[in-house]
């Protein structure tokens, strides 16, 4: 008697554990849907490169924090798919076998607490797991978004700073296109030598904003860098679609929206 009560406590063991015979032979259940596959692309070492923001995503989902959210993720389904495939054969109230000695088949009976154990795992482990599952999944779904909207930020960083340096270059055109108008007017004498002095002073005030606006444009570009995982002297160029998710507007139209 004492060697079957022993012997009803092991196999409940084992049963509880996954390494019953009929748990670790058993198919996994193909009901519960798989977690999406998420898209991803190598980041490219070398430049320059025309990114979009299909491509910025491409990188973002290449990221460590969003590999390890979806492995957990993996894991977490995996798990639940286990579960629920143990459940559908585990028997919570015996366990038949054949002895060995005898040739028989033999049936031992769980007392009431293995019983009580064995439906906990049947009806209530699925269901805990299910549960860690969707958390891994809504935590996945979270870990994406949050990098999305710092790249969304980085992106509209780069473009609003690419035009910004367009802006200062044409302004140090026209500047010097006004110096060459002062110096023929000094010639004809239109003008004095104060006025061609302003003139130059002006080709000075705009080279020098936009070189400003160069470093600036720099200093974007390798913090987009930092954030994709790319060396950070990678060379790229920001295109935006203005019908896109990102819309192009004005400077002063950016701080009112993230004002509001």
């Amino acid at each position: 008697m004492k060697g079957r009560q022993w012997a009803s406590w092991l196999l409940a063991g084992m049963v509880v554990l996954g390494n019953a015979p009929s748990a670790a032979a058993a198919t996994v259940s193909q009901s519960p849907p798989a977690p999406s596959a998420i898209e991803s692309t190598t980041v490219p070492a070398s430049g320059p490169i025309v990114l979009t923001r299909d491509a910025a995503r491409k990188e973002l989902l290449s990221l460590l924090a969003v590999r390890q959210a979806s492995r957990a993720e993996q894991q977490a389904y995996d798990d639940w798919r286990n579960a629920v495939a143990r459940a559908e054969q585990l028997d919570t109230e015996k366990y038949t076998f054949e002895n060995p000695w005898t040739g028989k088949t033999e049936t031992v009976v769980y007392n009431d607490e293995t019983q009580m154990r064995l439906r906990m795992q049947k009806l209530l482990l699925p269901d805990q797991l299910k549960l860690a599952a969707d958390t891994a999944s809504a935590r996945t779904t979270l870990t994406i978004l949050s990098l999305e909207n710092t790249m969304d930020q980085l992106l509209l960083g780069l473009h609003a700073a690419q035009e910004d340096v367009a802006a200062k270059r044409r302004e140090r055109v026209l500047a010097e296109e006004a110096l060459a108008r002062a110096k023929a007017s000094l010639a004809a004498g239109r003008i004095t030598q104060s006025d061609l002095d302003d003139a130059a002073l002006s080709v000075r005030k705009a080279q020098a904003a936009q070189n400003a606006s160069v470093r600036a444009l720099e200093n974007l570009i390798r913090s987009y860098n930092r954030f994709a995982g790319a060396p950070l002297d990678r060379k790229l160029t920001v295109s935006l679609e203005p019908s896109g998710i990102l819309p192009l507007l004005s400077a002063d139209d950016y701080v009112l929206q993230a004002l509001q």
